[in-house]
């Protein structure tokens, strides 16, 4: 779990729906859907990319509390991401989540054993996170 505050400097903001974080600023989104409705249960392919390797995979909506409460479970990897935005102030807190939800097929397992994701691939999808979040921050402070 990362969090990030966002904070403009001396003017207030609109918040930015939470699903645009991931459409906009995630830094292996190779190419994301135009929009992503933020029903629960809606679903949509997300395209990415990490060095060489490019993959697609499909994701349905778990929570749709726009503009507080994004999230996403990613098929067949098991794994549920979010972001959580509470306004502080003249700004927000996000927080940017992973969560395993079920298990991860073999397959997927054995791409990350024989090292295609790199030496510390749970590493590099952290520091994922805080470039998303630090994305994030810079366009809402720019607004």
């Amino acid at each position: 779990m990362d969090t990030a505050d966002h904070r403009p400097r001396g003017r207030p903001t609109r918040r930015p729906p939470a699903s645009r974080a991931l459409r906009l600023f995630g830094p292996e989104a190779h190419r994301a859907p135009r929009r992503i409705t933020a029903t629960v249960g809606a679903r949509f392919r997300g395209h990415n990319k990490r060095g060489l390797l490019r993959w697609s995979s499909l994701a349905t909506v778990v929570a749709a509390d726009e503009p507080e409460h994004f999230a996403f479970e990613v098929h067949p990897s098991g794994m549920r991401w979010g972001y959580r935005i509470e306004p502080q102030g003249a700004g927000a807190r996000v927080t940017e989540y992973r969560q395993k939800v079920r298990e991860t097929p073999w397959w997927n397992r054995l791409v990350y054993a024989v090292g295609l994701m790199g030496r510390d691939p749970d590493g590099t999808i952290r520091t994922g996170m805080a470039e998303t979040l630090a994305r994030l921050k810079a366009a809402a402070e720019a607004t």
